[in-house]
């Protein structure tokens, strides 16, 4: 059955929600800045655009196995991928002038199907795309505009009376462009389920509070910090209609055995990392993610790039983790 239930379940969710539903977040400028390093080259200390930048990254992606405690009903995932790309575009800027930024796109394509009881829905194949466009580390990743397009089939209960009532089908797009330097931002929300989509428009501010990143580059601006310390970021959150803070917290750094391909050759090796928790501020946090980074290896020798190894994300209702594992990488060389 088809539901459209465009926004009417609002729910804060970190990033890529497991529940492949939520809108999440955007960011910008600082008074407590983070600073952020450019780790996705083998020289760190690169703080410009560099014209050349092309990164893939690949992840397979898995339900944890047991994971889930809801007794009311479940949710399986066939294997999916999650893929991103780093490279550059030029635009013109809000100055009129031509200027090179970051451009990071990603995409998630998964199929889920639910189960309640001996009824048993249709396998729907969900799919997620991003893109977003910011600056260098000089001016703390600062992003000019992001998309992100979302269809999914996703849980909206934690004891549902029928199969109906297990799961939402959300199609629907939002774009985000900021102007004044990024002290300010336009979300334009559009209902994909209907062939003349209806619109929703929210203008915010963004205060100066803490640096502010778009969602859809949230976790790659984590790969830049320094991890050594709790910090915290600005994000706006389409779904509350407010911009809230993100509490990045990491754990002390391991050492784990990691196998995936690097420029098409097999790899399999020791790599040094932090867990690190992500998760909003706020007394009612929501789901909290777990993402595992590479650690720095050498400042001009950098040779994992601090690249994200592993996410842990909740989906909602205790209904089990996804689970985000790196399966190939191509480096800018």
């Amino acid at each position: 059955p088809r539901r459209s239930n465009f926004m009417k379940k609002k729910k804060s969710f970190i990033l890529i929600s497991a529940a492949l539903s939520a809108v999440l977040f955007a960011s910008c400028s600082t008074s407590v800045s983070t600073n952020f390093s450019a780790n996705w080259y083998e020289n760190t200390g690169n703080n410009t655009v560099a014209p050349g930048t092309n990164e893939t990254l690949v992840y397979d992606v898995e339900k944890k196995a047991d994971s889930g405690l809801n007794s009311s009903y479940s949710v399986e995932y066939q294997k999916g991928t999650y893929t991103t790309t780093l490279s550059t575009e030029q635009r013109t800027n809000e100055d009129g002038k031509n200027e090179l930024f970051y451009s990071y796109q990603t995409k998630l394509e998964i199929s889920v199907q639910f189960l309640f009881g001996s009824e048993v829905s249709d396998v729907f194949n969900d799919v997620l795309t991003s893109k977003v466009l910011f600056r260098s580390t000089q001016t703390g990743l600062q992003p000019i505009y992001s998309e992100k397009e979302v269809y999914s089939h996703s849980p909206i209960n934690i004891a549902p009376s029928s199969l109906e009532g297990c799961y939402a089908e959300y199609h629907y797009k939002v774009v985000t462009e900021y102007r004044d330097k990024c002290t300010a931002g336009t979300a334009t929300l559009t209902d994909l389920s209907e062939e003349n989509g209806t619109e929703q428009t929210k203008n915010f501010s963004i205060s100066d509070d803490y640096s502010y990143i778009d969602n859809e580059e949230l976790l790659f601006a984590i790969r830049g910090m320094s991890l050594t310390a709790s910090e915290q970021l600005l994000v706006y959150n389409a779904s509350t209609e407010s911009v809230q803070t993100v509490k990045v917290v990491p754990s002390e750094e391991a050492s784990d055995e990691f196998e995936f391909e690097v420029d098409g050759q097999a790899s399999k090796k020791t790599i040094t990392y932090r867990p690190v928790s992500i998760a909003i501020n706020a007394t009612n946090p929501g789901a909290t993610q777990t993402a595992y980074y590479a650690k720095t290896v050498a400042a001009t020798n950098n040779t994992w790039r601090n690249v994200m190894l592993k996410l842990e994300t909740p989906i909602s209702y205790n209904l089990g983790t996804l689970v985000y594992t790196l399966k190939s990488a191509s480096f800018t060389k």
